[in-house]
């Protein structure tokens, strides 16, 4: 799974949408879906956040955004 299905399913679960989870951090929607898409980078604080917010060790999250899982049938 990408980052954006695993924090879409954390989001889901306690907050109801990603939009939910976006006002439960403060942020706005498209600060949200501007990380969660890799068009901005996350620092520190916002993996804080994100992982007091979700409940979700800080390694947690920063593993999914620094470690990304990759596809079987991707080639490096």
């Amino acid at each position: 799974m990408n980052t954006v299905s695993v924090l879409r399913g954390k989001a889901i679960s306690q907050y109801g949408s990603l939009a939910g989870l976006a006002e439960a951090l403060g942020w706005s929607y498209s600060k949200l879906y501007r990380i969660l898409h890799g068009r901005q980078e996350i620092v520190c604080g916002d993996v804080v956040k994100l992982s007091t917010t979700l409940h979700l060790s800080d390694s947690e999250v920063l593993g999914l955004f620094i470690f990304p899982v990759r596809s079987e049938n991707e080639t490096s």
